[in-house]
């Protein structure tokens, strides 16, 4: 009978198949980034945007609840006097800070709440206004509405 060269499991002809597989999969990785589909991820948007209303010496609503990325804008209605919004936490390097600017009638103050959590804030004008913004978790959110 001849001598017959025989190929034992996981040698030459599996190495084969794996580094060619191994090529392939290197070749259309190569193709998918030339191509630019790395890029075709999702454009940001701006969230969305909650009012809240300033006029007789209080926030309406006292207590705002949004979900993470989303924009709060305060807007004084109370004619002649001047408000603020600003944050209970007094650290400016805090990045739960903010402090707006005296808002006279038909001005408004934005800002967005990008991490879940609450957050109080007051007048800095008027010592009794009081108010809270509760920001939570859009991952969670589903979950909290399914109850």
């Amino acid at each position: 009978m001849g001598n017959r060269v025989r190929v034992l499991p996981g040698s030459r002809g599996k190495r084969f198949v794996t580094y060619f597989a191994g090529v392939v999969l290197l070749a259309l990785c190569a193709f998918y980034v030339m191509i630019g589909g790395y890029a075709k991820a999702a454009p940001i948007t701006a969230g969305p945007i909650v009012d809240a209303a300033i006029d007789a010496f209080a926030f309406n609503p006292q207590v705002i609840t949004v979900t993470a990325g989303t924009m709060v804008r305060w807007t004084n209605n109370q004619s002649g006097i001047q408000h603020t919004s600003s944050s209970d936490v007094t650290d400016t390097l805090s990045t739960n800070y903010w402090n707006s600017p005296f808002l006279s009638t038909g001005q408004s103050f934005t800002r967005t709440f990008t991490t879940a959590g609450v957050y109080a804030y007051h007048c800095n004008v008027h010592f009794g206004m009081h108010g809270t913004v509760v920001v939570l978790s859009s991952v969670y959110l589903p979950m909290i509405l399914q109850g």
